[in-house]
């Protein structure tokens, strides 16, 4: 359930609209083909930690097994990974704050929501590392639920009949899941069969995350019809605002839990593999989220599929060539 929450975060709620913009059977076949390029990825970034001592993040494997220069070039592109899915998660965030407060000014609910992330990332607070621990076990009921209704409605999932190429971009920021597998490692590490666990639990948590979007984006567009929206919720209040509200407080848990995973993921890669001082690790991580206000004329879905498409490919060629130098 670490390496599924790990996965399925905000872009869920970006797919039904890709889906429905692009030929449908094409975008499945997509989601079904790069879950297994995706699950072998991962392998292979496991293989790498595993073989390695210590806690990284990867610039710190890049570092160990390939020297400076790549180093600082998965630094950077982390920076830029998490710069970007920030961006997203916080204008989707706030959109979901927005559902329940229309007449309140969405920058004002941005600053309101990354208020909240900076006292949740500087208070280390039980009850709400409990409340996340349950949460994908929440999102995957509220999709199964969502999925059984659909099924009591007329099952027409209609969709563009020509493939739309955005679909890579979203789908690869979606199934992406490599920042959590060295917190699943961490969580494992004193397990006998550590290395079985992990995969195992890489595989199922991938494949359970590519279900759900699967069931999610049916979902959507079938309950949404002619009113479906590139967030996939504020369409669905004008069909049903029950299930409107819910799913959009669902999407403000889920947004926030991303928010606060990619800053505790910087922050980890500031103190263990650039050695910066604890604090001023946790204060580098913390500033970053603000930074990302002024991409304000950007959408959210132009920033997924461009950090997508860009950022998680350089991820990938730098976990390949660990791999090669490692053994």
């Amino acid at each position: 359930m670490l390496q599924y929450s790990g996965i399925v975060c905000a872009g869920i709620f970006v797919l039904p609209y890709v889906f429905y913009h692009s030929n449908f059977k094409f975008a499945v076949f997509w989601l079904i083909l790069l879950t297994f390029v995706t699950m072998v990825i991962h392998e292979i970034y496991i293989e790498v930690i595993l073989a390695t001592k210590g806690d990284h993040q990867l610039a710190g494997y890049a570092d160990i097994y390939l020297g400076k220069f790549f180093k600082n070039l998965a630094t950077i592109n982390m920076l830029f990974l998490g710069f970007g899915a920030i961006s997203a998660y916080i204008r989707l965030g706030s959109g979901f704050i927005n559902l329940f407060f229309p007449k309140t000014n969405n920058f004002i609910l941005q600053i309101i929501f990354l208020l909240a992330v900076t006292f949740f990332h500087f208070c280390d607070l039980k009850i709400i590392k409990k409340i996340i621990h349950y949460l994908p076990v929440l999102s995957l009921s509220i999709v199964l639920l969502l999925f059984t209704i659909t099924l009591k409605t007329p099952f027409i999932v209609q969709s563009n009949s020509l493939p739309n190429l955005s679909v890579f971009g979203t789908l690869i920021f979606a199934l992406s899941g490599f920042v959590i597998i060295p917190e699943v490692e961490e969580l494992l590490r004193k397990e006998k069969n550590r290395r079985y666990q992990l995969i195992w639990a890489s595989r199922f948590g991938l494949l359970l995350a590519s279900l759900t979007y699967l069931l999610f984006v049916i979902s959507i567009i079938v309950l949404s019809r002619s009113n479906l929206s590139q967030d996939a919720i504020s369409g669905l209040f004008q069909t049903s605002p029950i299930l409107g509200k819910i799913l959009a407080a669902l999407g403000i848990a889920l947004t926030f839990k991303a928010t606060l995973n990619f800053t505790l993921a910087l922050k980890e890669m500031f103190y263990r593999d650039m050695k910066l001082p604890q604090k001023l690790a946790i204060q580098i991580a913390w500033i970053i989220p603000f930074f990302s206000l002024f991409l304000g004329a950007f959408s959210f879905m132009s920033i997924i599929a461009f950090t997508g498409s860009i950022s998680i490919g350089i991820s990938v060629f730098i976990i390949l060539c660990a791999k090669l130098k490692c053994g």
